[in-house]
């Protein structure tokens, strides 16, 4: 397959209503009648989606069908969530039926940020003749240095980039956040 495209999104409240963490200690409060112990985004317990009845974003689902089945595009899912919560979020993604990614990728430990950067450059290289980089994700601190990453890709002399869009997922719209 000779590759133009890489579309990656993210998987917290890009592709599924995860993160809500208020929300979900309350709900995990009233099944077990026990307050939440440790940190929110490390527990495997987070990603129960029995206990929590996780729903897909419409929008984003509806790109990742559109992108799941455009050749010559390989579609990823990149997240800040730790290998060890490999089994928990596949099984989440499922049961929301986004289950046909090329790649799982995960944080290796660390920075979320960097880890993702890193990630896609291995991505890169790995399909050397990717033109096309789309990114969906959530987090808005993001935005500004994913936007820095694509103009340095853009203009970079060992990689075929010639086009980056980022997209922000927020309430369940999808809006552009790219400066390229």
């Amino acid at each position: 397959m000779d590759t133009k495209r890489l579309v990656i999104f993210d998987f917290d409240n890009t592709l599924a209503h995860t993160g809500d963490v208020k929300k979900y200690k309350t709900i995990y409060k009233q099944k077990t009648g026990l307050d939440w112990e440790g940190t929110w985004w490390d527990n495997p317990m987070s990603l129960d989606y029995d206990m929590f009845q996780f729903k897909r974003i419409k929008p984003t689902f509806d790109l990742y069908l559109k992108s799941i089945s455009e050749p010559n595009t390989i579609t990823v899912m990149l997240t800040g969530r730790k290998s060890h919560l490999s089994k928990e979020v596949e099984k989440v993604l499922k049961k929301l039926g986004i289950n046909k990614f090329n790649h799982y990728l995960y944080n290796y430990g660390g920075n979320t940020l960097l880890n993702k950067k890193e990630q896609i450059l291995h991505l890169i290289d790995k399909y050397p003749t990717v033109e096309e980089l789309i990114m969906y994700d959530d987090r808005e601190n993001h935005l500004k240095p994913f936007n820095e990453f694509g103009e340095r890709l853009i203009n970079k002399d060992s990689n075929n980039i010639k086009k980056f869009y980022l997209y922000q997922v927020k309430d369940e719209k999808i809006t552009r956040a790219t400066n390229t």
